[in-house]
């Protein structure tokens, strides 16, 4: 299947295309009953879904090792554990690893 019928599918699914390719069946449909971009409920065409969606947060501030010992606490304690006594380093690779221990 291809490109242009995965988006005019999408578009169906989402209530944006009629029977005849317009929103509420309106005629104004390409031949075969695909829809007419100007059909696709202020899509813009294929520029993308048009709002909705919040704009990624900013970037918050790096923590402290203070607060990243607090937060990676107990995977501290499991590398102490394990064997891994050396607290600055095990803090420093689960900064890398995002607190996979």
């Amino acid at each position: 299947m291809g490109g242009m019928e995965n988006v005019m599918r999408m578009a169906s699914s989402m209530g944006l295309g009629g029977p005849g390719g317009m929103p509420g069946g309106m005629p104004g449909g390409m031949p075969g009953g695909m829809p007419a971009f100007g059909g696709l409920g202020g899509l813009g065409g294929l520029g993308g879904m048009g709002g909705g969606f919040a704009p990624a947060p900013a970037p918050s501030a790096p923590l402290s090792d203070e607060e990243l010992r607090i937060k990676y606490a107990a995977a501290l304690q499991q590398m102490r554990d394990m064997g891994f006594l050396d607290d600055s380093t095990n803090l420093e690779m689960l900064k890398q690893s995002n607190g996979n221990a």
